[in-house]
């Protein structure tokens, strides 16, 4: 495998690792698993290796000592028909590859006694041992015996290959058992634990959590599903409060509102319908300057300064001024506010209600010009008009104020005690003529 292909590889298994717990136990059991039983497998191979190589030498030098002390006899009778049967028997192995015996004439060994070879095959490693025949202390020959390992190694693979099977199947078994435990004891229950917090956050607090698991995961279900139980419980109080509380503003003669100075228009009520023809949603939707926009132009400065001086001063104001609504008429209203906090602090807002005054102060024009118009008729007549409220006078006419000697407006607030020669005259009307006058005769 490239360098490439391995870095790639544990790219792969790191995003893996960190994508679930999941995953990252899987990886871990794995390893955990994988790498001993590898471990293990090239211990075991290489004592294995070692044990075949030294029983397969063991077994060349046993032969060796065998042949050579059989050979001692025929080979000093230079019988080499006696000798025969012995080396069959040896080169039945079929890891013998040859036998050679050669006999000694004075000194100098001289090949030609028996040499036996395996027929031709492929080898392996050649081994190979030599022994001196000797007879009554003397040396009458050499003994040579080879021996491959091929049939060994071929053993020793197969052995192999039988053990690595059962490592794998195994590791394969315990992976399936691990893996089914996990499945069961944590997947599970973590898939139902998420699949219940994204239900929670997305507002969902009627569904309970459906776990059976049991230990620390069953423990957080439950307290899972009683904080949902909770939650629930808290949602649904905030939701009758705000019930309640859109009942009281929908009872108050007017369009509750809280705004952040110069920034967004957090709430105000549906009266602001009947008030502004623009619906609440629109201007919650927009800022305070977009209700400025509704300010009639004659009005705006005298109301952003009015507005101003009491949110730097944090005292509560009042003030009356004319929009122009949805469908294009002026309208008069009264807007109170509070401001809460101090400007610049997080959560400064201005608390208040607009009213609808437009009909009083149509009323109050209507008045005020009826006022003048009976005030210039009421100054035009021979005879002089007082009237009185509560013993006081509240309005006279010039008319009157020259005939009791009073300059302009000099009548405005004095008793009605002034307008008699004295005290006893006006008992004495309050006694006869003030119930006739209520009685309109």
């Amino acid at each position: 495998m490239s360098r490439i292909d391995l870095r790639a590889l544990v790219s792969r298994l790191s995003r893996f690792y960190g994508s679930s717990v999941y995953g990252a136990l899987l990886i871990v059991i794995v390893v955990g698993l994988v790498v001993p039983a590898l471990a293990g497998y090239l211990l075991v191979a290489a004592q294995e290796r070692r044990a075949a190589a030294a029983e397969l030498d063991a077994t060349l030098q046993r032969n060796a000592e065998i042949l050579a002390l059989g050979m001692q006899e025929s080979l000093w009778n230079m019988n080499p028909e006696a000798a025969r049967p012995l080396v069959d028997s040896v080169m039945r192995d079929p890891s013998v590859v040859r036998v050679q015996v050669r006999g000694a004439v004075d000194g100098p060994i001289e090949a030609g006694f028996i040499d036996v070879r395996a027929p031709v095959r492929k080898l392996g490693r050649v081994l190979r041992a030599e022994r001196e025949i000797v007879v009554r202390g003397q040396s009458i020959g050499r003994l040579t015996i080879e021996m491959d390992d091929r049939r060994s190694e071929q053993a020793l693979h197969r052995k192999q290959d039988n053990y690595a099977l059962v490592l794998a199947l195994q590791v394969a078994l315990s992976m399936v058992l691990i893996v089914a435990y996990l499945q069961t004891r944590l997947h599970q229950p973590l898939r139902a634990l998420a699949a219940f917090s994204e239900r929670l956050s997305r507002g969902d607090f009627d569904t309970p959590l459906a776990l059976r698991a049991k230990g620390e995961l069953g423990l957080l279900g439950r307290q899972m599903e009683r904080m949902r139980g909770a939650i629930r419980e808290l949602f649904v109080d905030v939701a009758r409060r705000e019930e309640q509380f859109r009942t009281i503003v929908n009872q108050v003669p007017g369009a509750v509102f809280r705004a952040q100075p110069g920034g967004a228009l957090e709430f105000v009520s549906d009266a602001i319908e009947d008030i502004s023809g623009y619906p609440a949603g629109k201007l919650m939707r927009g800022t305070t300057g977009d209700w400025s926009n509704l300010v009639c132009p004659e009005d705006r400065r005298m109301r952003r300064r009015i507005t101003r001086d009491a949110i730097l001063s944090g005292r509560s104001y009042e003030i009356e001024y004319r929009i122009i609504d949805a469908h294009g008429m002026e309208r008069w209203v009264l807007e109170s506010g509070q401001p809460q906090g101090r400007p610049g602090e997080p959560g400064f807002r201005v608390d208040g209600i607009l009213f609808d005054i437009s009909e009083r102060k149509h009323n109050e024009m209507r008045i005020e010009g009826l006022l003048v118009e009976q005030g210039a008729i009421l100054d035009n007549v021979m005879f002089g008009v007082v009237f009185t409220r509560e013993r006081r006078i509240v309005s006279a006419n010039r008319r009157a104020e020259e005939l009791f000697g009073y300059p302009a407006g000099g009548l405005l607030g004095q008793p009605a005690s002034v307008l008699f020669a004295s005290s006893d005259e006006h008992a004495r009307a309050e006694d006869e003529f003030f119930p006739r006058m209520a009685r309109g005769e």
